[in-house]
């Protein structure tokens, strides 16, 4: 599958913590355990592996408990913590932070840093048949998406389109980044955007830099 990039930086990726988390004497007790969100931006079942094993080092840590949830839709999970805003904390990112920081004041606690970067990208896939070779080739084309909420996925491209003048065809919202992915390689749509982060390169070989190609 042939990959290009479309923007540079995109925003960082934050983990938004509500303040006053420990204000309850029994948060992060058996049965009252803190609640840990995040977007479905790949399989939830991946995610939720993931979150698992951070949760077990937390709680080998802070000695507190913890609780993984994954909801259904980025919007949703912005939802879940503004329903709990003292007993949770979320992996989301900017798009996202900044609706839940209007929302209920969520607060950054960190920021991520994905193989040395502190940001990440936005990327445009089709296939490597495709008859797609700049952005202007997307115009009348089926355009897959995880999430509308995704900033990397829909936010950035759609506007970066938009300011270019190029109008996709229908549009498959596929549930997340991983999904996009599948949709092209099927041919289900005929290109998606997903987020990009840097490939670690091979052994002997500089790190990767802006301006690289984006597949060693």
């Amino acid at each position: 599958m042939r990959r290009f990039l479309a923007v540079l930086l995109v925003c960082t990726f934050v983990l938004a913590m509500i303040p006053s988390v420990s204000a309850q004497g029994d948060l992060g007790s058996e049965g009252n355990p803190i609640q840990v969100f995040f977007v479905p931006s790949v399989e939830a079942q991946a995610i939720v592996e993931g979150g698992d094993v951070m949760a077990a080092a937390l709680e080998a840590a802070t000695g507190l408990k913890f609780e993984v949830f994954v909801p259904t839709s980025y919007a949703a999970t912005i939802e879940a913590m503004c329903a709990a805003p003292d007993s949770s904390m979320g992996f989301i990112p900017a798009a996202g932070y900044v609706l839940a920081s209007n929302r209920c004041g969520v607060e950054v606690g960190a920021a991520a840093i994905r193989f040395g970067w502190p940001y990440y990208w936005a990327e445009y896939i089709v296939r490597r048949d495709s008859d797609i070779f700049d952005l202007g080739d997307l115009t009348g084309k089926t355009w897959g998406y995880g999430d509308p909420s995704s900033t990397s996925g829909y936010i950035v491209p759609s506007v970066e389109m938009q300011s270019r003048g190029i109008v996709p065809g229908d549009t498959v919202e596929t549930g997340g980044h991983n999904q996009t992915v599948l949709a092209v390689y099927n041919g289900e749509v005929d290109f998606g955007t997903t987020f990009f982060s840097p490939p670690t390169m091979p052994e002997g070989h500089a790190a990767w830099q802006e301006g690289d190609l984006p597949e060693p």
